[in-house]
């Protein structure tokens, strides 16, 4: 579900239910079609969100993948 600027989340896996920002939800949707490394989920997410500069993606997506892994959202290989 979202609401304004944020969604909620369910795992059914963990039973856990987790709010998310926009860019958090981005980056779980652009990873359904199939794993990716960082810098192709970077460009990825340039094309979706135009105003920011590529450094300013990168340093989200790094944080946002170290979040979400320890969320048990995504796997970090």
């Amino acid at each position: 579900r979202h609401w304004g600027e944020e969604s909620i989340l369910f795992d059914a896996r963990s039973g856990q239910t987790h709010l998310l920002t926009t860019s958090a939800v981005e980056v779980l949707n652009q990873l359904k079609s199939g794993p990716c490394d960082t810098r192709e989920l970077i460009g990825r997410l340039c094309d979706v969100f135009d105003s920011l500069s590529p450094a300013e993606i990168a340093e989200q997506v790094e944080l946002l993948l170290l979040q979400l892994n320890e969320l048990g959202l995504v796997e970090i290989c």
